[in-house]
């Protein structure tokens, strides 16, 4: 302590005091930059432009994945020895349960339902038709996917691309896809 009082309050008020006249003397000399600096914000058009960019190369990624699915089409052998693959790795878990009750059994029509729903999902991103819709049924169709592989538990999802990129990118999508600029429903709610 200096003089009797605290320097470190009495600096910071006079420091505070000042920076208040410095920035009033910049409002007076320069009232648009001031205000174009204060009141920056993202305009909603562009970050809906964002969003159409971004439900565009999912829509590319999730055609991409179901393309190369489409052999499940005619096997559905090559889903089961995946599932099997899964299920010899996981430890007895809520996800090993689920292989063996749900995903397994339901291996037939999950053969035909993931690729088929990616491509559409994906044809839809693309389109831009019923974004929020394509991008909500096409994260539970995902989480569903990474929650059997039983990778959604560990450390490792955290850093890999097919995890939170794409599902915070599909979620952002479900939450504001609507109305999105280049779309074809762009005038419906979507």
């Amino acid at each position: 302590m200096r003089g009797g009082g605290f320097p470190l309050g009495e600096n910071l008020a006079v420091r505070c005091r000042d920076l208040h006249f410095v920035v009033e003397r910049l409002q007076l000399q320069c009232p648009y930059i001031c205000s174009a600096i204060r009141f920056h914000t993202v305009k909603r058009g562009s970050m809906k432009v964002g969003l159409r960019g971004l439900s565009v190369l999912l829509g590319v990624f999730l055609i991409l994945m179901g393309w190369g699915k489409t052999a499940w089409f005619s096997d559905e052998g090559i889903l089961l020895a995946e599932l099997d693959l899964w299920l010899g790795l996981l430890e007895p878990s809520l996800s090993r349960w689920y292989l063996e009750t749900v995903a397994i059994p339901g291996a037939g029509l999950f053969a035909y339902l993931v690729p088929l729903g990616e491509l559409a999902a994906g044809g839809a991103l693309i389109l831009g038709y019923r974004i929020q819709l394509a991008a909500t049924l096409t994260l539970v169709m995902i989480i569903n996917f990474h929650f059997a592989s039983g990778i959604i538990f560990t450390y490792g999802y955290l850093t890999n691309g097919f995890g939170l990129p794409v599902l915070g990118g599909l979620f952002a999508l479900a939450v504001g896809g609507a109305g999105l600029p280049f779309s074809v429903s762009r005038g419906r709610r979507t």
